[in-house]
């Protein structure tokens, strides 16, 4: 009999801490395929992490993707998750992505 403990956003938000670490966004990618796979329930931190650690990987089109996702799956996505994802969007110089969004809040 295996005994394993069922991934939740705490266990999760401590791999993708340990990820941003480590600057390993693809780690951190997979393992927010997996939240979805097993139907997490996504709260604020998650959220803003993700977002977060592609912006910091300059990939603004996943922080973008992420975001949608997760507001399209009524997370509480929290207000300085849109921040990160805007400044991701400035940093590419997407600049109408970024106005976008400010609309959005």
């Amino acid at each position: 009999r295996q005994n394993f403990i069922e991934p939740d956003c705490v266990s999760y938000g401590a791999a993708m801490r340990a990820c941003t670490k480590q600057e390993a966004w693809r780690f951190c990618i997979k393992l927010l395929t997996d939240i979805r796979h097993y139907n997490v329930k996504l709260d604020t931190n998650i959220c803003h992490m993700a977002v977060g650690f592609c912006r910091m990987a300059a990939r603004w089109d996943d922080a973008l993707k992420w975001f949608w996702e997760f507001r399209l799956s009524h997370a509480n996505v929290g207000l300085m998750t849109y921040t990160q994802v805007i400044a991701s969007c400035g940093m590419s110089q997407n600049w109408q992505a970024a106005l976008e969004l400010w609309n959005d809040v």
